[in-house]
């Protein structure tokens, strides 16, 4: 019955934990995501607006010295196209020649002249990332699209300290709650075995066997000292029992 009362106890703390961290974790997870993401947007739109008279106006080498410095200090990668989707600079790539971006499909979207936000995982760099992509628009007509984007590891990383955070808090409930069972199964069935002891010397022929029940619920109390009041007339038919004897261990005479 220990055992039972237990687990009752820990089952019903799981399924409360359960309920309530779920849905905590999954919002942290969905927050720092949003979070990423709306940074990102920030950024994008930010250093599209700083580049567009440049791009405007063919200067390369101002929009690349732009996007390389927002990427030093951000660790985020930039990449600007001209208006065919062709890069003015890829700060992942600086070195390179220009490379045709235009089947991206978050470019091709900015071409048109949305917005693209996300999270994909690039095969080549074999990662996560977040990534926006804007338009650089004058006057109605496109001149380009810059696109900025995240590695998702550090908030992956922090999603994941979360739910550690939350699986070693229920670990301690789960305990506390296993501990609380133990002390109130053996406040609930400490009595019962008494009485389970008391009978079965009773039913071995010891007519001295009592219920020493001096704790536990009530009614478990009460039980006992009927049956006390019982094994005392078997012992000594003639025995007169003061009907007043409510305490177990009272010495009635």
């Amino acid at each position: 019955m220990t055992r039972r009362l237990v687990l009752s106890y820990v089952l019903l703390a799981a399924f409360v934990l359960l309920v309530v961290e779920l849905p905590l974790g999954l919002t942290y997870a969905a927050r720092a995501q949003d979070r990423l993401l709306a940074d990102v947007e920030r950024d994008a739109r930010v250093l599209a607006g700083l580049v567009e008279e440049r791009v405007e106006a063919g200067d390369d080498a101002a929009v690349a010295a732009i996007a390389e410095q927002y990427s030093a200090q951000s660790g985020g990668r930039v990449v600007v196209t001209d208006a065919d989707g062709v890069s003015v600079i890829d700060t992942d790539r600086p070195n390179e020649g220009p490379r045709d971006f235009s089947t991206r499909p978050e470019i091709e979207v900015a071409r048109s002249g949305s917005q693209a936000t996300g999270i994909h995982r690039s095969v080549t760099l074999g990662q996560e990332l977040a990534f926006v992509a804007v338009p650089i628009s004058s006057g109605g007509a496109l001149n380009g699209v810059v696109r900025v984007s995240f590695a998702t590891d550090e908030v992956r990383e922090h999603v994941r300290d979360n739910w550690l955070r939350l699986a070693m808090l229920s670990a301690l409930v789960l305990a506390g709650a296993a501990s609380l069972g133990w002390l109130v199964a053996r406040w609930a069935t400490g009595p019962v075995e008494q009485l389970e002891a008391g009978a079965t010397r009773l039913a071995e022929g010891d007519l001295t066997g009592r219920a020493e029940v001096d704790r536990g619920p009530p009614e478990l109390q009460h039980l006992a000292v009927t049956f006390n009041d019982m094994a005392a007339r078997l012992e000594d038919p003639n025995l007169d029992v003061d009907p007043s004897c409510v305490l177990v261990l009272k010495n009635c005479g």
